[in-house]
């Protein structure tokens, strides 16, 4: 076994469990995909559509799918409060746009 996978196995051991919040690992996860994949930080790539769109697609297979109910939720509320600024009415708006064209929202009822 190679020190890479090695490593792998290490981190996600619960010993070596992370207690940071759910937007600071995403925004390790994002840096460390982009590295994986052109090696360079998102922040240098993001005006490239076809390796952001690669960076998102390795991102979700290997760091949104495995986050708990919990963590997603706590990144969805994060979001909400960038994105909204805390005003429930302009929330609750983009969700019912959500509804209407049909994308299925993460979002609990």
């Amino acid at each position: 076994m190679n020190l890479t996978k090695r490593l792998a196995k290490l981190e996600r051991t619960e010993i070596f469990a992370s207690a940071r919040p759910p937007l600071t690992r995403l925004e390790a996860a994002l840096n460390e995909a982009s590295l994986r994949i052109t090696g360079k930080l998102f922040n240098a790539v993001s005006e490239n559509e076809a390796q952001t769109r690669r960076i998102w697609d390795d991102l979700e297979e290997r760091f949104i799918r495995e986050l708990s109910v919990a963590d997603l939720e706590s990144l969805i509320t994060e979001f909400e409060q960038i994105a909204f600024k805390g005003d429930p009415a302009a929330r609750d708006a983009a969700r019912g746009m959500a509804a209407s064209e049909g994308i299925e929202s993460p979002w609990r009822n």
